[in-house]
């Protein structure tokens, strides 16, 4: 099976920087999307700190002496003791943190590791899956019934995290392995993105036979057209 992918990150229309951050690696199935926050440059930071130790770990270790899901768990790990280190030595930077979205291609199959609201989408036989859930104050309302995912969208406190990388000395994880099949596509995006596309938009996006580049383009395009009020972030993975 072969991977094709592309990835792009954009500030948006409203903000002046961008606190999210990439890493497209193709050839050894590496995929990390961060999305920081915290005081000034700090979120830029601990999205960077969060692809580069994350991204690193798993450059250099391969399969050969653990599994993909504890190479994709150390890698978050180590990502999130590094940016706590530095959050608790430079108080400037105190209580800076970051999502993390990771895709390990092993072989025909991925481990997906997740934490806060960027997220993990599958698209399999023109449907959009998502994978991974949302660590954020409206997700935990809406399973525990108290409030609709209509309302979750405009609720006034939609971008409070319950997680966050960095937030803490430890954390857990949000794990997911599971087998490719032929023509699967994978999608890493911020809340940038999925925040303001519906997903029926997203799901024509993806399924529109052009190929990775184009599709990210595309997906950026689209959200800077609903106004870009927050950065925009996506990896599209391709399967043939």
């Amino acid at each position: 099976m072969i991977t094709t992918a592309a990835g792009l990150t954009d500030p948006g229309c409203k903000r002046e920087r961008n606190e999210d951050r990439i890493l497209v690696d193709v050839d050894r199935g590496v995929f990390v999307l961060a999305d920081g926050m915290g005081g000034e440059h700090c979120g830029e930071l601990a999205a960077e700190m969060a692809v580069r130790f994350a991204g690193d770990f798993l450059l250099r270790h391969d399969s050969s002496q653990v599994s993909s899901q504890d190479r994709v768990l150390n890698a978050v790990r180590l990502a999130n003791a590094k940016i706590w280190e530095a959050s608790q030595s430079h108080p400037d930077c105190a209580g800076m943190g970051t999502t993390i979205s990771v895709v390990l291609r092993d072989s025909e199959s991925i481990v997906v590791g997740n934490i806060g609201d960027s997220r993990v989408y599958l698209y399999r036989n023109n449907q959009l899956q998502r994978l991974t859930r949302d660590d954020a104050l409206v997700s935990q309302l809406v399973d525990e019934g108290k409030i609709t995912v209509e309302k979750a969208k405009t609720h006034p406190l939609r971008n409070v995290l319950t997680l966050a990388l960095g937030r803490a000395p430890d954390i857990n994880v949000q794990l997911l392995q599971m087998q490719l099949q032929a023509n699967d596509q994978l999608l890493l995006a911020s809340d940038g993105l999925h925040g303001v596309l519906p997903d029926g938009e997203i799901t024509q996006i993806i399924g529109n036979g052009r190929d990775p580049h184009a599709k990210a383009q595309a997906l950026v395009d689209a959200a800077k057209k609903q106004g870009g009020p927050d950065n925009i972030s996506c990896i599209v993975i391709a399967c043939q």
